[in-house]
């Protein structure tokens, strides 16, 4: 009775070793649901947009959305003259043709960049409803896909002939899509004999807001494009050659990526 007693206890430890080394196998084989980590090779997140930041369209400036979309931009001269602390009443030319700075440039305004000429502010009374001069390559603005640039713009005196351009980062001269001014071809004699620039879009006068001539181009490719102005006129008064810039009361562009 003894052996068979000892020999049933020791059947039984059998049993609960075998037992014990099959869960400890099961465990080290990564069985059961609670073992699994989550960084097998499928799941690993390496081209998963949701768990690589890296990989969403916002944190990749660079890259275009499936689906475009427009984005508007607006220059607005209240804008202009509230962050260049001017307080014009409409009346006052005490303040007038102060030089406009990139840190003048603030929301709306700052999709607008400061290029190699200049740009002045003036003020409501002298420019008949407030604009500001562009002279030579003035102002540039950055296309990130396609779409339109209309510009709303008027010589600096009632008498005066002023004229703008589009250029693009080539060096080309963009022909204007539509204009209320008048477009000048290709080498084109204007006044006093000079040759015009390529495509240079002309107003004379137009010293209000409502008389400003419009000028839009069609933006087929995605690049930085300068709103140029210059004029070129023999002075009456001393003979010489000099040129002019031309006002604008508008801005409007359509940038779509």
């Amino acid at each position: 009775m003894k052996k068979s007693k000892f020999l049933k206890t020791l059947a039984a430890i059998a049993v609960g070793a075998v037992a014990v080394v099959g869960a400890f196998s099961f465990a080290a084989c990564g069985g059961g649901e609670e073992a699994d980590t989550g960084n097998g090779t499928e799941n690993s997140g390496t081209e998963n947009t949701e768990n690589n930041p890296s990989n969403k369209p916002e944190n990749n400036p660079g890259t275009t959305p499936s689906t475009p979309t427009v984005h508007n931009y607006t220059y607005s001269y209240t804008a202009l003259t509230t962050a260049m602390g001017i307080n014009d009443d409409g009346k006052q030319t005490t303040t007038d043709k102060v030089e406009v700075t990139q840190a003048n440039l603030t929301t709306p305004n700052d999709f607008l960049k400061l290029g190699s000429g200049t740009v002045t502010w003036r003020c409501l009374k002298k420019a008949n409803g407030g604009a500001i001069e562009v002279k030579d390559e003035g102002l540039t603005v950055t296309f990130r896909g396609t779409g339109t640039i209309t510009i709303g713009f008027g010589s600096t005196s009632d008498s005066n002939t002023s004229g703008i351009a589009l250029i693009n980062s080539a060096g080309t001269y963009l022909v204007a899509e539509s204009t209320t001014g008048t477009l000048l071809a290709a080498d084109q004699t204007i006044a006093d004999g000079y040759v015009n620039k390529t495509n240079l879009c002309t107003k004379v006068g137009g010293q209000k807001t409502a008389e400003a001539a419009t000028v839009t181009y069609k933006i087929t490719e995605a690049g930085t494009y300068t709103i140029y102005s210059s004029f070129s006129y023999i002075d009456a008064k001393d003979g010489k050659a000099k040129s002019r810039g031309c006002r604008i009361w508008s801005i409007s562009m359509s940038d779509t990526y």
